[in-house]
């Protein structure tokens, strides 16, 4: 009875085994084939694409890229905040409390940056 079990117990290894192998050789497949190639609108290609945002971004005076700087920053401040309520109303739905330091984090005003850059709207 002991030798049925024990027959038992190795053919169900080995199905698990060759489960896992044929899954394997799936994602060895899988990854092995290439995409299909893709049409391109060939107006311009990616790489010619990002040489002449290269060259205008270069073309820039030092105005325009503070300012495009500013503007990055302040919609860094906007996505922090977006954040930062996603992360409350998450962590209140749940019914869990947040740690003590994420949520003096998450509570505090980002004043410094978000201040200074309310002076850039236009």
């Amino acid at each position: 009875m002991n030798q049925d079990i024990g027959v038992d117990s190795a053919l169900k290894r080995k199905e698990k085994h060759l489960k896992l192998l044929k899954h394997l050789e799936f994602r060895r497949e899988k990854k092995s084939k290439r995409r299909p190639h893709r049409k391109t609108h060939g107006k311009i290609s990616f790489s010619e694409l990002t040489v002449q945002i290269g060259k205008r971004w270069r073309r820039l005076g030092t105005n325009e890229i503070s300012y495009h700087h500013e503007l990055a920053e302040m919609d860094m401040c906007n996505y922090r905040k977006a954040m930062d309520e996603y992360k409350m109303k998450k962590a209140s739905a749940k019914g869990t409390e947040l740690d003590e330091h994420v949520h003096m984090k998450l509570s505090r005003p980002n004043s410094t940056t978000c201040v200074q850059l309310n002076t850039w709207q236009r």
